[in-house]
């Protein structure tokens, strides 16, 4: 049977900790982009015909005021 020294043993428990706080990291992380990625798709592009402002706006409407100047803009349309 396999005998491990102590050492042995508190080294394979340190690297098993550091590989479980690597992969719960790269989880969380990922969740994180994840969530941003769809709120960033949720969002609606405006370019301002007036000013020349670009802004975005988090609801799905089809006209917008500019923040700059107040005007009336429709949805950039790609």
């Amino acid at each position: 049977m396999f005998k491990a020294s102590l050492l042995e043993l508190i080294l394979l428990l340190y690297l098993g900790l550091g590989l479980a706080a690597i992969s719960y990291l790269a989880w969380y992380y990922d969740r994180r982009d994840a969530k941003e990625q769809l709120r960033r798709n949720q969002e609606s592009v405006f370019h301002c015909v007036q000013c020349h402002n670009l802004y975005s706006v988090s609801t799905q409407e089809s006209r917008s005021l500019c923040p700059k100047c107040k005007f009336k803009n429709p949805r950039l349309q790609f």
